[in-house]
């Protein structure tokens, strides 16, 4: 048997058999398989503390070069390229009317060195398109939620900057249903920014 941590594990793998000896702790929400992680692919996907509902990944990490011309300004632009998609349990595909939620959205909070503050918000995906979308249970249309997020910095904001640090909480927040407020997923991700330099990211943590 192959332990993980043994002092502090939070799930015990059975190499004999082939599987985790530890039940998932959300249950059900995470899945029938009760004994599953990471949807059985934990080269590829995360889940830290076994708290994560459904399938939670990050599609783009990248920094952002100059992007000036794109954000219209005449001074020098650096930023990052993010983007994250989160899936529902298969059984909420399967029978969306047993969902505890009927509507998943990305929200997200940054942080600049002082206390997080609202950065996407529900009223962000209609006043800004293309910054992604919500999952909706029943709706073919939407079967996953999304976010895309090209924060930046320049001089406008930044008169004399040297260095600066941006963090962001993006949460996949059930915004509807009887799981309403709940956060089914939590990437911890940001960058760092020096003058005249490329940008470094930091992260992203998935939990």
């Amino acid at each position: 048997m192959f332990i993980i941590g043994a002092q502090s594990a939070f799930a015990f793998y059975d190499t004999s058999v082939g599987r985790w000896l530890s039940r998932d702790p959300i249950e059900e929400k995470g899945g029938m398989n009760l004994y599953g992680m990471a949807a059985n692919d934990p080269v590829n996907k995360y889940d830290l503390l076994g708290q994560i509902v459904g399938d939670a990944h990050v599609n783009v990490f990248q920094p952002l070069i100059d992007v000036s011309k794109l954000y219209k300004k005449t001074k020098y632009v650096m930023g990052w390229h993010f983007s994250a998609t989160w899936k529902p349990p298969a059984i909420w595909t399967k029978w969306p009317q047993c969902s505890p939620c009927t509507k998943v959205l990305w929200l997200q909070q940054e942080s600049e060195g002082y206390p997080y503050k609202p950065d996407f918000t529900p009223a962000s995906y209609t006043k800004e398109p293309g910054v992604g979308g919500p999952w909706i249970a029943g709706d073919p249309k939407h079967t996953e939620a999304n976010i895309i997020d090209l924060p930046s910095v320049n001089w406008d904001y930044y008169p004399n900057p040297t260095s600066i640090t941006n963090i962001f909480k993006t949460q996949a927040t059930c915004i509807e249903g009887r799981d309403t407020g709940k956060i089914y997923a939590t990437i911890l991700w940001g960058y760092k920014w020096s003058l005249f330099s490329t940008p470094v990211g930091l992260g992203p943590q998935i939990y």
